[in-house]
């Protein structure tokens, strides 16, 4: 229930985050506070439409699970009621946090994030500690939360004061949960198309299929998620130029991350994947020869494709242009929904993962095409050449170590020491590819490339 808070708000806090990084880039501070005040109306009722349901009706929520054994549903009872108190918590938070990031203080607020989650093992400890029993873990929830929630408060309060007060016209509670149940709308469309699979696989395939295909999302997913920590700074970024009407510095930009950041996720997505199966093997215990290395290569490139995405969807939702963000989703889903059941019930898990890879693959490539058209992305003329150059090392070099090492040596070495041998070698692949490509191109050292 709290990890999945962000697909229950209805967008509002990345309409907040959105309204407010325009308000603050014109100088607005009194619409910023206006901003902040009607969303904070709205995740109220929404902790009272969700949290009051659940704090009264508690008990029969326990016995909705039969698996439970009678004697314990009393506790998970109280932990029910714990986690509709969280709740209210946790909505303070995604504002707080959402008003940082739009103030230009995304590290700020990923800090104070981070601060706030350390503290939740030293709270659980510590009651379990003093025998509080089932307690500990709620007052833990509790207590992370709102620790967390007032150290946003006190920098967003700091942030705040730097933004001037001049004239402005915030946007109408209306205006925000338009806004935001579009993205919400795109966020639901995700959610579907990674659980689609497991769904599948789980009614139409073997649990050994069942298995190999979350793993491999699950490596795939972990990958990316060093994009998705980049990509808050983007928004601000793009709200702040544009509001300033400087159109060539938002293409400049938006040139800049794409000719950078593409070929750099290209080596990197070639490096991961010949490491990826030794690493799954040594999370899991299970055997090298037991993954598809096409498998996992599949779900790996339409994941990276997918998440590729991020930067051209901050941008969009920047701008306040949302259509091409839900054309792009809806196509992805339908897609999804299309390829997925075919390929379970004609095959296996690898046509699965080659399914669940070309609806991820081929919309995410369509939506970066258009998105580059809108922004207006120009390269120098040497990019394409330099970058058939990376997608090359990438391809045949740091992609066809896992099959010559493996090949040899599967057998005779342990997951471990396999990727204790293909790591340094693969980072080395990457390093040189990287090296090579800053000497030889325009590209990375930033000459044709427009800088902020």
């Amino acid at each position: 229930m709290l990890t999945g808070q962000g697909l229950l708000d209805l967008g509002v806090g990345a309409a907040t985050l959105r309204y407010s990084a325009d308000a603050a880039a014109r100088g607005s501070r009194s619409e910023v506070v206006s901003i902040f005040l009607r969303s904070g109306a709205f995740y109220i009722g929404l902790a009272l439409v969700v949290g009051v349901p659940m704090l009264v009706l508690a008990p029969a929520l326990a016995d909705l699970l039969p698996s439970l054994p009678r004697g314990d549903r009393a506790d998970a009872a109280l932990l029910i009621r714990y986690v509709a108190l969280a709740l209210i918590a946790l909505n303070a938070v995604v504002l707080l946090s959402s008003l940082l990031q739009a103030l230009n203080r995304v590290a700020t607020a990923f800090r104070s994030t981070t601060i706030g989650w350390l503290l939740y093992v030293p709270i659980m400890a510590g009651g379990l500690q003093l025998g509080w029993g089932v307690d500990a873990a709620g007052i833990a929830w509790l207590g992370t939360f709102t620790i967390t929630a007032a150290i946003l408060a006190v920098h967003c309060w700091g942030a705040l004061r730097e933004v001037p007060d001049g004239p402005g016209s915030p946007p109408s509670s209306r205006d925000i949960l338009a806004l935001g149940g579009k993205w919400q709308l795109s966020a639901w469309a995700d959610f579907a198309t990674f659980q689609l699979p497991r769904l599948l696989t789980g009614f139409l395939l073997s649990a050994h299929a069942v298995v190999a295909v979350d793993l491999a999302l699950r490596g795939a997913q972990i990958f990316v998620l060093p994009l998705f920590a980049i990509y808050p700074v983007v928004l601000p970024t793009v709200a702040r130029l544009h509001a300033q009407g400087e159109g060539a510095s938002v293409r400049s930009f938006a040139t800049a991350w794409a000719g950078r950041g593409l070929p750099i996720v290209v080596l990197a997505t070639a490096a991961f994947l010949a490491l990826e199966i030794p690493a799954l093997a040594v999370w899991t215990g299970q055997p090298v020869q037991s993954f598809d290395l096409l498998l996992v290569g599949a779900v790996l490139i339409g994941t990276v494709a997918h998440a590729c995405t991020g930067f051209f969807s901050s941008s969009l939702l920047a701008l306040g242009e949302l259509r091409p963000i839900l054309r792009y989703k809806t196509g992805q889903l339908v897609l999804a929904a299309v390829t997925l059941p075919t390929a379970a019930a004609l095959g296996g898990s690898l046509a699965v993962g080659l399914a669940l890879s070309t609806a991820l693959f081929v919309p995410a490539a369509a939506f970066v095409l258009d998105c580059s058209r809108r922004l207006q992305i120009r390269f120098p003329h040497d990019y394409a050449i330099w970058l058939r150059r990376v997608l090359v090392i990438g391809g045949c070099l740091t992609a066809g170590v896992p099959l010559a090492v493996q090949g040899r040596f599967s057998d005779s070495l342990e997951p471990v020491l396999q990727l204790a041998l293909l790591t340094p070698l693969c980072l080395g692949i990457f390093l040189a590819g990287l090296s090579w490509s800053w000497r030889r191109s325009r590209v990375l050292t930033g000459a044709g490339l427009g800088t902020v």
